[in-house]
């Protein structure tokens, strides 16, 4: 049996089917659905076509695609491109922001411990313009009395700190204290300094500079380093699974030795005193290692990498000196 069919039915059936496809009006979202806002850069990504796509990933980020990759998977990466940038932009941004805070807060800082410094102090004079240079150059600076003085001996000492960098230097009734000498400190290695110029000159570099002189010095064909395994001998804790609370503990106000790899000598100091002014710090290189920070009575400000200790004495401000104690 032959069905003969009516094409001006089917005409109207295909055109009512075709106008219901094409409807303008957005379908309500389901239960429980949110609506996602699309970015902007989304939108107008995703109205380009293939070519569009390749040229503004290689205008926008400098990244060539094959002519047949496909157009969603160029999009997906233009998108993954583009959220990291803006994500860097806003992360830099931030990262101004509180550099600018932290600046203004260590000016304040500066500028009150200016106003409580005695006024008849002429160590303090002589400090005021190193202490401004520091905190112009994102120094942050601490002058205190040295250990074991009292205000009318006028012996007093500033140290900038800035990452891993640290600047020290001392006055004497407003002479420059050369014993111990003024020093500039990265990581593990420390520089002597020859006056206040010098403690400025060394203010004013960019913290890339120092990075950049410690790898010259490590990288030296010439340079004969040490054995990087130090002979340790019984520790009173575990360099690597001691706390840093355990670590204070047990060296500050004691005599210590560490192995230096740019020394051929074992070096040593007092790591401060109990109570002190000058704070004794652990902190974490950029290397991962920790480094301990402090202030010898005897030789000025130190720094070595806690896994490059081998001795720990007895010492003290009042006690032998360095060479007794550790013998």
């Amino acid at each position: 049996m032959t069905t003969t069919a009516n094409k001006a039915g089917l005409r109207k059936a295909a055109a009512e089917k075709r106008t219901k496809h094409a409807q303008k009006t957005p379908l309500p979202p389901k239960g429980g659905v949110e609506k996602v806002d699309v970015p902007e850069y989304a939108q107008r990504y995703g109205q380009m076509n293939q070519p569009q796509l390749r040229k503004a990933l290689l205008e926008r980020f400098g990244q060539k695609s094959a002519n047949d990759c496909p157009k969603g998977k160029l999009l997906e990466v233009i998108l993954r491109k583009e959220r990291e940038s803006r994500a860097e932009a806003t992360e830099t941004r931030e990262d101004r922001i509180a550099v600018a805070q932290e600046k203004k807060r260590q000016k304040r800082a500066a500028e009150d411990a200016v106003d409580k410094l005695p006024e008849d102090s002429k160590s303090c004079a002589k400090a005021a313009p190193v202490c401004e240079a520091m905190t112009q150059h994102g120094w942050s600076t601490l002058l205190i009395l040295a250990e074991g003085t009292e205000s009318t001996e006028d012996v007093w000492e500033l140290t900038g700190k800035r990452g891993d960098e640290v600047l020290w230097i001392s006055w004497t009734k407003g002479v420059l204290t050369i014993e111990p000498m003024p020093s500039y400190t990265i990581a593990d290695r420390t520089i002597k300094l020859r006056n206040a110029s010098a403690v400025k000159q060394y203010a004013a570099r960019k913290p890339e500079e120092g990075i950049r002189e410690l790898d010259k010095v490590s990288n030296n064909r010439y340079f004969r380093k040490r054995a990087t395994e130090p002979k340790r001998s019984r520790l009173p804790f575990d360099v690597n699974l001691a706390t840093d609370e355990e670590v204070l503990a047990a060296l500050v106000g004691k005599a210590v030795a560490w192995h230096n790899q740019y020394r051929e000598t074992e070096e040593s100091a007092i790591v401060g005193v109990p109570g002190g002014r000058q704070p004794v710090e652990l902190r974490e290189s950029q290397s991962g290692e920790r480094v301990l920070w402090f202030c010898c009575p005897q030789t000025g400000f130190r720094a070595f990498r806690l896994s490059a200790l081998t001795k720990v004495g007895s010492g003290g401000k009042k006690g032998p000196k360095l060479e007794e104690v550790m013998s």
